[in-house]
């Protein structure tokens, strides 16, 4: 392969080069050059000029109608152009109008034509109001002079114009003799005739005279005379050029001789000044370049060389150009830009060229020291010999031919890593490699260089042939959910699967850099899967609440298409995918339920800094994906760094495992971006250049050469137009992106306008398939005009401000084939994968709203187009052409071909970043940020680029680690923030501490510039216009600058928008922002483009700022300033002022209506009252009334009722009630609760006290299903991130504190207790890892071995110890003896420990001072004595002197717990809230009969002192005897009647007397509230089912305090899954309903979720027996018999913990439903008892007790098979302890004419006692039957004898391992009759040891006749036991003497009582 041709130029003269014809003329490329700035210099007519010739040719009247018509055609001008281009080529397109239209009286054909060349097609309008204007102007001017004007002003430029230049490089002079110097001659090409050759050297001569001895302006004449003298004929005179000549040589001599820039030559700074002096850049701009040139010292010499810059220019320009070719700007320092800066050197000449340079600068030392005229310039030491030169470079040449440039003096051989596949690195390493160059482009480049354009063609690249070792990966190979995953796809692409097995077999981090298009998504799939395979369980159960995998897009689109990717791939795992971004946001419990989050790296930056920490979101990430991590050095990359930092350290920190995976395009260092990912280079990494593109890319660069900015328009239309043919000719689709919407329609019609003028239509027409025209009818029922318009054309459009339907539409034809040309913007190439074999990208310059100017398009969008050239199915390659202006040829040429390394940009934002952790709590000290900073890429590039970032190698040498720098950065940094008030900032001890203000920064991404100007301009008496105006002076808009073109758009908008003042007005900034903002408020239309865009950047960015303000002014205490921000967040939210209607927010009502509500001034309440006729009358539209009636009650309205108490003299209490009163509607209050945290309504504002109330009002809903959970999640999103940002300090109070003496830490829950735990750990991790632990580490780990808790086990380890209720016994004790015998040293407990047991220590730290309430269901402060007691708890009487307790608080409660620990509180009565059962407990024992009684009652409590003492605590106006005797009066009359709604008394006709009622008696004898008396009477029925007994049961008023913890209604709702009754499913949060399920649970045996559930059930089940018992009473006074055997039954479940319809024997230990079959089939083997025993099948207890009959061996010979022996044992022992009960009864009374045979004595009516037959053969017999009296009362005797076992009486106690405390055997007897469901009597028994007798009194029947009554004996304590025994009665007719023996018998037995 031959050398590049300029590489061969530059061998010409050596025996290396190719021998070529050599040509004759030699063609100057210095002079050509020249001649090229000239005519640029001289540039022709422009906008300015016209307006200056104008202004100065008019008198002052007619010069303002003069700016209203140049306006005019600057207004047409950019009609015609399109608003989507800057200023430069609006005015560049003016001053071609002015031209074309100048002395013309109409617009004719050839004008039209003129325009439609340059432009396209255009609105005559425009055109025609242009012409107007223009003559006008003529006519103001006069058409002579104008024209003269316009002649004059052409001429130049036209005679530039004229002399036509041939292509670039055409008629270089090459030599291509091979020859052999001779030193003493020149080579033939410089034999110069002997007239020319004083030419050559002119302008050195010319320096040279000035050099020696200062040079006078005679010297100077001189020189130039005799230069001139030897020059060609025809030549200017020298005289003109003289003085400049010499004031420039003189300026930079005085400069020079003061010792300022000595290691430049007085030559180079001249040519360097000249340059800048011959630019076309104004004075001011140029004065600031010279400024930053020659510093402060050289201000004379700028003030000198700008006034005197027009002799200076026109003395050089005007020489000729033979003399001035080695003064030409950038001929010696910069050579053109066209490939010509390769440079070939060997070392030798590197070392030749030191030494020259060494020469030069000792020659200018002996110059500076030498006189005046001292020194002879002429001598050949000062300049290199050029002869010598030649020879020695021919030899060096030579030499290099016979060795490789890279031999070992070059840097050590370059590693080779297994999977990186560099072509570039590879060519470096070659002997061929060229080094040095600016730019290296890839072999078989073509060049094009005409005089419109230059043109670099790169070649598509060969694919990398396939290695040895590479095998595809097929899916078919893969396990089954790869299968189901990658379903559809037959294999792995070639990249897919190189990286497969490191990326679906291991956890490495990994980096894939990659062309576009080459299937990175897959790979990243891969590693999703390898993450889900990670939790899978056997059976195919995938853990999904146990990890969170989080892809970081870079765009929004993206992040849309990703998720789409995503969800589609990963529905059949049942992984949730979604999208949270600015656009999508996500509720708490939504990414709970969620796997994979696709987000951006700004909403993820949020999301980490606001909570870390919290377990159920960034703590379970496992996957971090980070797409395009080439980001790095553009504006977003700090936001990236700060990522990857944050998460590294939390791995770190933690030691969880979280697996980065970052995707990029290929990139220069990706071995930096590697190290910085923390990724093994030899596995992780792998680099695939452009060899692996599915489909190769051939690259276009087209540079437009033309500076006019109209013609450059042209050109590039012309050059699109031309690459689109191409492309058409050969068969191909094309997409065109522009950069702005309105651009599509105007370069699709251009494209299509051309054709027609070419007469080229054809090639662009489709061929019509057999569906073209269904296709063409569905284009043309569009409504889209132009879309119709060029479809028949074969052209499309598409952009984001298409409808959907209509892009689909687009996206389908191109598809298809039936559009040939799609011109479209980026989006297309961001959310759309619709490839075409040829993209074009016309023009790269696109507004950025951020900057307020028009920049360079981005690398990422180039590369996200080009990746969409090539369909992989059809094409062998792709092609991307990009068509840029010339200037930016070589930038789009480094940054496509890769050759720039990466910076980092973090530098930049620091101080925000480093805000963010310190505010995260994750870096507390100077120390601590620069560990961090070591984690960022900014320190991975410092080190390798340290002179980037201004470190000297020295420093460098120094300070290897950067460990100073990286201190000097923070400290900068910290100090910032602290003047700012972000931190407090100690520098004497390098300690951070956040505030506030810089957590508000933090979590609202406010940078720290905008934080400095609200310190400076918000305060709290601001108006609503003044906080707009302090908005508009953010930071964030500082980029946004006013343009001449938008000041009368802006003056329109201020007029028409504006109702509030804009500060600043037009023509600045920060009031363009508020003119917008303002805009925006008010809906208003935007016609230019770069204000649309400024207008959506204004939107996106206020709505933050606003809300920032707001947290600020809350936190500062303002409440007005705070009301009148939250009011304006919500104005700028809904885009609606708060004087409009709040109606407004509803899109589905008319204007019209909307309006009409207006103009009446009618108001919300207004509207409530009013009927919807009545509002349809009022709006003249009568069916609207319904519409606007239910939008009036969807608003949200809330009603407030607020009770102030004060506690002391200066702290109050405050009491909302809040209600909603409105109705709820998913479609228009949901929406905006997920958007929006409350507030969601402009019409609902509070009192500013009230404001969190306000945000939260739309969560308390009854009728929403969701909104309590919405109203948990907003204070559980705010207390987890606080909780854990508390875990640093805690650490930090240790150190500080208590370093070896023991801490107790408080926190609110056993939850609590692991996180504090895990965290503290964490950071003994950095350190000593043992300092708390005080034991044996032998010993520890023994005593670890007997922990059960698996948290406890860990912790123990480290010295830390965990107390909660959900620890088992045998733990507590553990943990309870290490730290009282200060064996560990830190002890973590819920608060409960305060009371529970007396643990004091060193240092007490109360972790937060909230707990979640599950009745509220938020978070509640601790009660402040529960406070007290935890700081009590700090000090250890025999070893402390003294005792230190920290608090930690949520801060705004800061200043109440400092008052409140230094002034101590009064103690206020509780009283009040439960005086209603006080009451009925002492009515029901008599002590209060009356009124007055219970008045008397309350003067002797503690609550009356208060109240006397306290007034207004307990609402109480004044203490006088009357307002308190009325304000007692009203308490017990409502407390009464409370307890009579209750049924619990009766109060008399008398209004005075109470008499207690069953109820009552009940309720105060069990200790129940009188709500739960109240539910049994109202819900307790005669025959219930034990579901409906349960459920009324678990409804007792003494449940509603059973916590619910947060998330508890998740667990709640998968634990009733497995529950066999059902709960109601939207009550998961209510006590209630946990209550109900953990009863079940109990009965079930189900497995509870957590530990504290079991703790929950102990509560449950203490109070449960005693409701029961209760529940019993009531049925009972009732008579209810079916109800009361059921509540007998609900007992026994309770005990034993089985349902009733379980077997009896599975209450046996270890007997479990699988082991029953082994009783049953003990029947059918015979039996082996013998005897008396049962042989029976055995179906319940009493059947295997009859079985076994106490031996022990026959119930083991039954087991033995199922069960070892200990359990045998166990069972055994339950079996033979249960009671075996024999029953006798009796019935005593009084008959007529009995005998003694009860023992009573004898004759008529005597008393006896009758026995009872329980076993009755036949009913038949008369025997069988007992006589008794109707209406008459009996005894029932009842005795009951215990058989077999005789036990102590501590015996008493149940068998009931399930029941959570010791329980005494019971017995309930029932008496009741069956047929009527009556019970007749109950009564309870106790223990039963040996036997007892129990009585039972009931009444007889009045009816006579034979009747049956049931006696039933029920165990209260075991299933199965129960036994059931009918008495039959023979009722005979009453008998008085009998009856009235009966009442003297009971009167007489009284009196021996009394």
């Amino acid at each position: 392969m031959s050398p590049p041709r300029l590489t061969g130029a530059l061998r010409s003269f050596s025996n290396v080069s190719k021998k070529e014809d050599f040509i004759d003329d030699e063609y100057d490329l210095k002079a050509k050059r020249v001649k090229r700035q000239e005519r640029f210099a001289k540039e022709g007519l422009t906008w300015p000029k016209i307006v200056q010739f104008f202004t100065q040719h008019l008198d002052k009247k007619t010069q303002q109608a003069a700016q209203q018509e140049l306006k005019a055609v600057l207004q047409s001008a950019k009609q015609i152009v399109g608003p989507d281009h800057g200023q430069d080529t609006i005015e560049s397109a003016a001053v071609f109008l002015f031209e074309a239209l100048l002395g013309r009286e109409q617009l004719g054909a050839e004008e039209t034509r003129a325009i439609r060349q340059m432009f396209g097609p255009f609105p005559a309008s425009a055109a025609e109001a242009c012409l107007a204007s223009v003559s006008r102007l003529v006519a103001m001017a006069g058409e002579t002079q104008s024209e003269a004007f316009v002649h004059t002003q052409s001429a130049g430029r036209s005679a530039a114009g004229r002399s036509s230049s041939a292509a670039f490089g055409r008629n270089i002079a090459f030599s291509h003799e091979s020859y052999t110097l001779d030193c003493h001659e020149p080579p033939p090409w410089l034999a110069a005739p002997e007239e020319d050759a004083g030419g050559l050297g002119a302008f050195e001569g010319f320096l040279n005279n000035h050099v020696a001895g200062a040079g006078t302006r005679g010297a100077c004449s001189g020189a130039l005379g005799v230069s001139e003298a030897g020059a060609s004929g025809g030549s200017r005179g020298a005289g003109v050029g003289d003085a400049g000549a010499c004031i420039l040589r003189e300026e930079v001599e005085k400069y020079q001789s003061a010792g300022n820039m000595m290691s430049s030559s007085p030559e180079e700074l001249c040519t360097s000044l000249f340059e800048m002096l011959a630019s076309t850049r104004s004075d001011e701009e140029l004065q600031n370049e010279l400024f930053e040139l020659l510093g402060a010292e050289g201000f004379e010499v700028i003030l000198t060389l700008l006034q005197r810059r027009s002799d200076i220019v026109d003395s050089l320009l005007s020489m000729p150009a033979e003399k001035r070719v080695n003064f030409i700007p950038g001929a010696e320092s910069g050579r053109p830009a066209y490939g010509c800066q390769v440079t070939i050197q060997s070392e030798q000449e590197r070392q030749m060229m030191k030494l020259q340079r060494r020469e030069e600068k000792r020659e200018r030392r002996r110059e500076k020291q030498a006189d005046d005229g001292g020194l002879d310039y002429a001598d050949p030491g000062f300049a290199f010999e050029p002869k010598e030169m030649r020879l020695q470079r021919e030899q060096a040449l030579l030499t290099a031919r016979r060795s490789p440039i890279l031999g070992r003096h070059r840097e050590h051989e370059r590693i080779r890593y297994p999977h990186v596949y560099d072509s570039f690195a590879e060519a470096t390493k070659t002997s061929a490699f060229v080094g040095g160059a600016k730019m290296l482009l890839p072999e078989g480049i073509r060049r094009d260089d005409t005089k419109m354009y230059e043109k670099v063609e790169i070649p598509p690249t060969e694919p990398m042939p396939i290695g040895f070792e590479e095998k595809p990966i097929y899916i078919s190979d893969l396990d089954e959910i790869g299968q189901l995953v990658f379903k559809g796809m037959k294999r792995l692409n070639r990249i897919q699967s190189i990286v497969f097995e490191t990326a679906y077999n291991t956890n490495e981090n990994l980096l894939i850099c990659a062309p576009t298009g080459a299937g990175k998504t897959n790979i990243a799939m891969l590693t999703v899967l390898h993450e889900i395979r990670q939790h899978l369980q056997p059976g195919g159960v995938i853990r999904k609440d146990q990890f969170k995998i989080v892809y970081v897009a870079p765009m929004k689109a993206l992040a849309a298409e990703m998720t789409n990717y995503f969800s589609k791939r990963l529905e059949p795992l049942g992984i949730a995918v979604k999208e949270l971004t600015g656009d999508m946001q996500l509720t708490k419990g939504e990414i709970l339920r969620t796997q994979m989050l696709v987000t951006t790296p700004e909403k993820w930056d949020v999301v980490t800094r606001k909570s870390v920490g919290d377990v159920a979101l960034s703590q379970v990430v496992r996957l971090l994906i980070l797409d395009e991590v080439h980001l790095l050095h553009e504006d977003r990359g700090p936001v990236l760094e700060s990522l990857v930092a944050r998460t590294l350290r939390q791995v770190e920190s933690t030691q969880s495992m979280i697996r980065i995976l970052g995707l990029s395009a290929t990139l220069p260092n990706y071995l930096d971006v590697a190290s910085f990912l923390h990724i093994n280079p030899y596995i992780g990494l792998f680099f695939f250049d452009a060899r692996f593109r599915p489909v190769p890319l051939g690259q276009t660069f087209i540079g437009v050469k033309t500076t006019n900015k109209v013609q450059q328009l042209h050109d590039m239309e012309e050059v699109c137009y031309e690459n689109v043919l191409k492309q058409i000719k050969a068969g191909h689709q094309v997409m065109v992106f522009v950069h702005a919407r309105n651009s599509t329609v105007r370069t699709a019609m251009n494209l299509i306008e051309m054709a027609k003028n070419r007469g080229e239509v054809s090639f662009f027409q489709v061929d019509h398939g057999p569906d073209y025209g269904q296709c063409e009818k569905q284009v043309q029922r569009s409504r889209n005009k132009q879309m119709r318009e060029m479809f028949p054309e074969g052209f499309g459009i598409h952009h984001a401000g298409m409808l959907r339907q209509d892009r689909s539409l687009m996206e389908n034809m191109f598809s298809r084939g039936y559009l040939k040309v799609l011109v479209c913007t980026a989006t297309l190439a961001w959310g759309v994968n619709l490839p075409a074999h040829a993209v074009i990208i016309k023009g790269t310059q696109i507004y950025d709203a951020k900057r307020g100017a028009l920049v360079d398009l981005g690398i990422l969008d180039v590369m996200q187009i080009f990746g969409r050239a090539g369909r992989p199915q059809f094409d062998k390659y792709g092609e991307g052409t990009i068509i840029t202006s010339h200037d930016k040829l070589s930038h789009y040429l480094t940054l496509l071909t890769q050759q720039n390394p990466i910076e980092s940009q973090f530098l930049q934002s620091l101080a925000d970043n480093l805000n963010a952790e310190i505010a995260l709590g994750t870096v507390t000290n100077v120390e601590e940020a620069v560990k961090w900073l070591s984690y960022t890429y900014l320190f991975v590039r410092m080190r390798a680029n340290p002179l980037v970032y201004g470190i000297n190698y020295k420093a460098c040498q120094m300070d290897p680690g950067l460990e100073l720098y990286r201190q000097e950065l923070v400290v900068e940094a910290g100090r910032k923030l602290d003047k700012a008030r972000m931190i407090r900032f100690e520098e004497r001890t390098g300690y951070f501490h956040s505030t506030d203000l810089g957590r508000t920064a933090s979590h609202f991404y406010i940078k720290y510039n905008t934080i400095e100007t609200f310190n400076e301009l918000f305060s709290a008496q601001k108006t609503e216009a003044d906080i707009l105006s302090i908005v508009s002076r953010a930071e964030e808009f500082e980029q946004v600058k006013v343009r001449d073109e938008e000041m009368e758009e802006l003056e329109r908008l201020l007029s028409d928008f504006c109702e509030l003042p804009a500060a600043g007005g037009v023509e600045n900034g920060y009031g363009k922002i508020n003119i917008l903002l303002q805009t925006y408020i008010g809906r208003g239309e935007v016609d230019s483009f770069s204000l649309i865009s400024d207008l959506s950047y204004v939107a996106q960015n206020a709505a933050r700022i606003v809300r920032a303000l707001f947290e600020i002014a809350l936190r500062k205490r303002w409440p007005a300033m705070t009301y009148r921000v939250l009011n304006l967040c919500k104005v700028i939210d809904k885009r609606l002022w708060g004087w409009a209607h709040p109606l407004r927010q509803f899109h589905t009502l008319p204007p019209t209506v909307l309006a009409r509500l207006e103009d009446r001034h009618l108001s919300l309440d207004q509207l409530k009252d009013m009927t919807k006729d009545e509002i349809g009358h009022m709006v003249h539209h009568v069916n609207i009334g319904g519409k606007v009636k239910q939008a009036v009650h969807q608003i949200p309205s809330i009603l407030l009722e607020a009770s102030i108490q004060p506690i002391t003299r200066t702290v109050l209490r405050v009491r909302l009630s809040v209600t909603p009163d409105f109705r709820w509607n998913d479609q228009v209050t949901m929406t905006t609760t997920r958007h929006q945290e409350g507030d969601m309504y402009v019409c609902v504002s509070v009192v500013c006290m009230c404001m969190y109330v306000c945000m939260y009002v739309c969560m308390m809903v009854p009728e929403g299903p969701c909104e309590a959970d919405q109203a948990s999640e907003c204070h559980w999103s705010h207390y987890c991130p606080r909780m854990a940002s508390m875990n640093k300090p805690v650490f930090q109070a240790i150190r500080s504190h208590s370093p070896a003496k023991p801490i107790l830490i408080f926190v609110s829950s056993r939850r609590q207790t692991r996180l504090t735990c895990l965290d503290l750990m964490a950071f003994l991790a950095t350190e000593d890892d043992q300092q708390w632990l005080h034991q044996d580490e032998r010993e520890m780990t023994d005593i670890i071995a007997t922990v059960r808790e698996s948290n406890l086990k860990l912790t123990l380890a480290f010295g830390i110890g965990l107390h909660h209720a959900g620890l088992h016994e045998r733990d507590r004790k553990t943990v309870e003896e290490l730290f009282v015998n200060c064996k560990i040293q830190v002890l973590i407990a819920t608060s409960t420990l305060a009371w529970g047991v007396n643990f004091p220590a060193h240092l007490v730290i109360v972790k937060g001072t909230e707990y979640f309430d599950g009745k509220t269901h938020r978070y509640v402060d601790y009660p402040i004595t529960d406070v007290l007691q935890m700081m009590g708890r700090a000090g250890r009487p025999q070893f402390d002197d003294q005792g230190k307790a920290v608090i930690l608080v949520h801060d705004i409660k800061k200043d109440f717990y400092k008052k409140f620990l230094y002034e101590p509180f009064p103690v206020e009565s509780s009283l009040l809230g439960v005086l209603s059962d006080h009451l009925n407990a002492e009515i029901a024992s008599g002590t209060i009969a009356s009124k007055q009684d219970a008045m008397d009652y309350i003067t002797w409590t503690y609550f009356f002192r208060r109240l006397v003492m306290n007034p207004s605590y307990y609402d109480l106006d004044d203490i006088s005897n009357n307002t308190i005797n009325k304000y007692l009066s009203n308490l017990v009359e409502r407390s009464l009647r409370d307890l009579e709604c209750s049924y619990c008394i009766e109060i008399q006709e008398d209004e005075r007397s109470i008499e207690p009622l069953t109820y009552g008696r009940i309720g105060s004898y069990y200790y129940l509230k009188h709500q739960t008396v109240r539910t049994f009477k109202d819900r307790l029925r005669a025959e219930l089912p034990l579901a409906e007994l349960l459920s009324i049961l678990t409804d007792a008023e003494e449940y509603a305090e059973l916590p619910v913890r947060h998330n508890e209604d998740q667990l709640n709702s998968e634990l009733a899954q497995r529950l066999p009754l059902q709960v109601n499913p939207h009550s998961y949060d209510s006590a209630h309903t946990k209550t109900h399920l953990l009863l079940q649970a109990h009965f079930s045996r189900a497995t509870l979720p957590c530990s504290d559930y079991a703790t929950d059930t102990k509560t449950v089940l203490d109070n449960a027996i005693r409701i029961c018992q209760a529940m019993l009473d009531v049925v009972a006074s009732e008579g209810w018999l079916v109800s009361a055997l059921s509540i007998c039954n609900l007992v026994q479940m309770t005990v034993q913990g089985r349902w009733l319809h379980d077997s009896s024997l599975l209450t046996l230990p270890h007997i479990e439903q699988q082991h029953l079959y082994l009783f049953r089939r003990w029947a059918s083997r015979g039996g082996r008892g013998g005897g008396k025993a049962y042989d029976g099948p055995i179906e319940s207890l009493p059947e295997l007790m009859a079985a076994c009959d106490g031996q022990e061996a026959t119930f083991a010979a039954m087991v033995r098979e199922e069960l070892p022996p200990n359990q045998v044992s166990q069972a055994w022992a339950f079996l033979a302890q249960l009671p075996v009960v024999e029953v006798s009864v009796g019935v005593r009374g009084w008959w007529e004419g009995g005998g003694r045979g009860g023992g009573g004595g004898g004759g008529a009516g005597w008393q006896e006692e009758r026995s009872v037959p329980l076993a009755v053969s036949s009913l038949r017999e008369s025997t069988s039957w007992l006589p008794l009296h109707a209406d008459q009362e009996y005894v029932l005797q009842v005795t009951l004898r215990r058989i077999g076992q005789h036990r102590r009486k501590q015996d008493s106690k149940a068998q009931a391992p399930r029941f959570p405390k010791p329980k005494d055997e019971g017995w309930f007897l029932v008496l009741g009759e069956v047929d009527k469901r009556e019970l007749l009597a109950v009564k309870r028994v106790g223990y039963l040891r040996t036997h007892t007798s129990v009585s039972l009194a009931f009444y007889t029947p009045e009816r006579t006749g034979k009747c049956i009554y049931t006696l039933y004996l029920m165990s209260d304590s075991y299933l199965g036991l129960d036994q059931q025994y009918d008495i039959h009665l023979n009722i005979t007719p009453p008998s008085l003497e009998a009856k009235v023996n009966m009442e003297v018998s009971d009167s007489t037995a009284n009196l021996i009582l009394q």
